[in-house]
């Protein structure tokens, strides 16, 4: 699209959802059943009727495992997680380091300074 055709659709689609966001107005949200911010809360729902439940035994040789991860899985996500963070941090100060201009160069002044993308 030409400069001139994005422009009108932009301000078109604009113009639309500003016309649809007038139409829903403040009583959109009480329509569908939810009152304003500062409307009092709705009533809770009643407890339901308690439901009796037969006990059973369960054997004893089961065995009090918790399924977590072992004390070495531990330690190597952790290890993990520290070598991801110095190396997000290590691109991070690369990239500022080839941002800043050279410290020993001549300024040549805004004019004759190269954009870096």
């Amino acid at each position: 699209m030409p400069g001139g055709a994005r422009r009108r659709w932009l301000r078109r689609a604009l113009a639309g959802a500003a016309l649809a966001a007038a139409a829903a107005g403040p009583g959109a949200s009480t329509a569908l059943g939810q009152g304003g911010p500062l409307s009092p809360l709705p009533a809770p729902a009643p407890a339901p009727a308690p439901v009796q439940t037969a006990t059973s035994t369960t054997p004893s040789n089961t065995t009090s495992d918790s399924g977590g991860l072992s004390s070495a899985a531990q330690i190597a996500l952790y290890a993990l997680g520290g070598v991801l963070l110095l190396g997000i941090g290590w691109v991070i100060v690369r990239d500022a380091r080839r941002a800043v201009p050279d410290a020993g160069a001549p300024s040549a002044g805004a004019a004759g300074r190269k954009r870096r993308y």
